[in-house]
């Protein structure tokens, strides 16, 4: 499986396997006796990690239950015939109503006028 999909798992799994050390420091960080101000900082930026992370790991669950669903093939579904013939009479009967409709804008002709001519 090579596609898009399988890149950007990858990708997410990188970015998931290289966040811990600066997500753990910033933990400790804010765990020491810091100045107000430093501890506002540190905290700010351990919440952009913590949505990161958070984030991160709902993308990889999507991105894995849709492998899991067989992406990237979509494949016809089977039914009965009778069920099959039923779908192809309506859309015979759809494809024949379409067809008592018309568009009501005016054709474009996609005429321009020439350069002006002296008299």
């Amino acid at each position: 499986m090579d596609t898009a999909v399988s890149a950007a798992l990858a990708e997410i799994e990188t970015a998931l396997a290289t966040i811990p050390p600066q997500h753990e420091g910033l933990r400790d960080f804010a765990r020491l006796n810091l100045r107000p101000a430093t501890l506002v900082e540190v905290r700010a930026s351990l919440e952009v990690y913590d949505r990161r992370v958070t984030r991160l790991q709902a993308a990889k669950a999507a991105i894995e239950a849709l492998v899991a669903d067989g992406f990237p093939d979509l494949r016809p579904r089977e039914i009965d015939d009778a069920a099959l013939q039923d779908l192809q009479e309506n859309a015979q009967t759809i494809t024949a109503a379409l067809a008592q409709f018309a568009s009501n804008t005016p054709t474009a002709l996609g005429l321009s006028a020439g350069a002006a001519e002296p008299k």
